[in-house]
Parts: C-alpha cells; sequence; structure tokens
C-alpha cells in the first residue's frame, strides 16, 4: 500500500470514527435530554391533574354550599308563606265555614265536598286560596280538619273529600305527617313521595296546624 493508500484509509477511519461519536454524544444528548423533559412531563401533569382535582373539589364543594343556602332559604320562604296562610282570617273563616257545614249536613265527608253547600262556600271565600296557589306555583293547597277530613282542595283530586286518619290514604307520608302537625302544633314537612291522588308526582308537603 502506498503512502497515499495509507493516508486516505486514515482519513476514511478519522472521518468514520468522528461520525460515530456524533452519532454517540447525539443519541447520548437525546436521551439526556428526553429524560429531563420526560421527567418534567410527568411532574407537571401531576401537579395539573392535582390542581386540576383541588379545583374541581373547590368547585363541587362551593355548588354544594350554595345549592344548601339556596334550599335553606327556599324553605324558609315557604315556611313563612305557609305561617300567613294559617293566620290569615280570610282562610280561618273559610275553614270554620267548611267545618260548621259538614257538621251540621249529616253527610260523610265525600258527599259533603260534593254538595252544593260546599260548592257555595268554597266559591264565596276560596278564592284567595286559589290566586295564591296560582301566583306562587304550588302544586296544591289544602285545608284539614281537627279530625282529619279534607275539606278542601285548590286541584280537588281524589283525596279531596277522605280521611287522613281512616280513609284510603291514610298510609301516604302526607297523612302521617299531618297527624303529627295536629299533635305537636309544629310545621312539618312530609319528605318526597310519590302520591298517587297527584298521579304519582313526586311530591312534599309543608303542613301546619
Amino acid at each position: 500500500m502506498t503512502n497515499k493508500d495509507q493516508n486516505i484509509s486514515s482519513v476514511a477511519q478519522k472521518n468514520t470514527f468522528k461520525r460515530g461519536l456524533r452519532r454517540t454524544l447525539l443519541t447520548w444528548f437525546l436521551v439526556f435530554s428526553i429524560i429531563p423533559i420526560i421527567v418534567v412531563s410527568v411532574v407537571s401533569y401531576k401537579q395539573a391533574h392535582d390542581d386540576l382535582q383541588d379545583a374541581a373539589f373547590r368547585s363541587l364543594s362551593s355548588i354544594a354550599k350554595l345549592k344548601t343556602i339556596f334550599i335553606n332559604k327556599w324553605y324558609s320562604y315557604r315556611l313563612k308563606d305557609l305561617e300567613f296562610q294559617v293566620t290569615n282570617s280570610t282562610n280561618v273563616r273559610f275553614l270554620q265555614a267548611l267545618k260548621e257545614a259538614f257538621g251540621a249536613g249529616g253527610k260523610d265527608v265525600a258527599e259533603f265536598v260534593r254538595s252544593d253547600e260546599w260548592a257555595s262556600i268554597v266559591k264565596n271565600v276560596g278564592g284567595d286560596l286559589k290566586k295564591f296557589q296560582q301566583t306562587y306555583g304550588y302544586y296544591n293547597l289544602f285545608l284539614i280538619d281537627d279530625d282529619g277530613n279534607i275539606l278542601f282542595s285548590v286541584a280537588e283530586e281524589d283525596d279531596l273529600g277522605t280521611n287522613l286518619k281512616t280513609g284510603l290514604y291514610k298510609e301516604t307520608r302526607f297523612a302521617r305527617k299531618c297527624m303529627e302537625a295536629f299533635e305537636t302544633g309544629r310545621p312539618v314537612f312530609s319528605d318526597l313521595e310519590f302520591y298517587s291522588p297527584s298521579n304519582d308526582t313526586l311530591a312534599g308537603f309543608l303542613i301546619q296546624a
């Protein structure tokens, strides 16, 4: 091999070594570069995940608190509505007129609420409750005597003219809570139930004796 050939071979070997070294350095550079990126990415992802969880939890907690406040205020306003209607002189006279007519008529409660006398009393005195129901969006309003007879109902469904102590609906939460209200004199909430006289609508009742 001539000196020229040896020089060419030496240069080729150096170039090959340099290319191999560059590839090796580049590979390690990429490896060492990728690892911190992966680590940073994992750490960043975990931090973001934790932050999102914390934010979601705080948001849910805030929503829950707001809903609780809303429900409490709603319930408080409904109790005020109930108290006002119970003490309203027109409603007191209305219930008294119904009780007196029922007691004097010699009919059972189912017959009484279908009588002309009942219809006349309701027409003359029942307008305020109907207007209140329409204005404030209540589904129904009842007047019930101390014996559990439903003497008036705005919706006039199947429970009108029944007795909540002995009648068809005595096992409903509505009936049981009415008895509780009569005994304690305090306002009560029936909890929710599917109430069959209202086509099994999910309903809750606020009651005050």
